[in-house]
């Protein structure tokens, strides 16, 4: 404690705001356990009494809180054999592929194939031309392995003696994989999104925020 104390003390004098409060974060946080050992509350106010129950309230409510098809309404889409190939877009190209991979975060959790981020981003070149072949093999087909389209949710307590499922933040693991190939589609998306928007059009755009339209409007005044 005294040495972590002492931590603190030295972050902040060299004004190491975000390190300083991680710090003090790890030493005020009080440790719970993951699920409410006494059982979780159901909908009827009941209780679950063994891990089938909680198995089966859980899968209730992740069912629930990501199905989106009942408040979405989506619109017709073109059958892709309308396009022609060259509209479909490109191949994906190892330049992609290490770029996605170089942007991954250090120290992440792995997802259901076990695959550490720091083991893709040190891959050869070999390694690379067979990760950009799966990743075409998938872009081609529109088909993903099951691996790549499993998530490991990990749910953790907002506060204390949490027992319902909404107490509870639900974290998602990913395949550090399936990461990088939507990384890769997201850029183009936004690239092909980019030749249609104006120079005026400011907000949820790199560069061109709301503080940069802000501050364009000092400087104008």
């Amino acid at each position: 404690m005294q040495e972590q104390c002492e931590k603190i003390e030295e972050l902040n004098k060299y004004c190491k705001l975000e390190e300083m409060y991680r710090v003090v974060k790890e030493v005020t946080r009080k440790k719970s356990s993951t699920i409410n050992k006494r059982g979780m509350k159901k909908r009827d106010g009941m209780n679950t009494i063994n891990e089938k129950e909680n198995k089966e309230l859980w899968e209730e409510y992740i069912k629930e809180l990501y199905e989106s098809s009942a408040n979405v309404y989506l619109e017709e889409m073109e059958d892709e054999n309308e396009y022609n190939q060259e509209e479909m877009g490109y191949n994906i190209e190892e330049w992609e592929v290490k770029k996605a991979l170089k942007e991954l975060k250090y120290n992440k959790a792995m997802g259901i194939d076990n695959i550490p981020a720091e083991a893709l981003k040190t891959l050869g070149p070999g390694g690379i031309t067979r990760i950009t072949r799966l990743m075409n093999i998938i872009y081609d087909t529109r088909i993903w392995p099951d691996e790549l389209t499993k998530t490991i949710l990990l749910p953790l307590p907002k506060k204390p003696n949490a027992n319902q499922c909404k107490d509870y933040r639900t974290i998602s693991f990913i395949c550090h994989i399936t990461k990088a190939i939507t990384r890769i589609l997201i850029k183009r998306i936004e690239g092909k999104i980019e030749e249609h928007l104006g120079d005026d059009q400011f907000g949820f755009r790199k560069g061109r925020g709301s503080r940069e339209i802000m501050g364009c409007k000092l400087f104008t005044k």
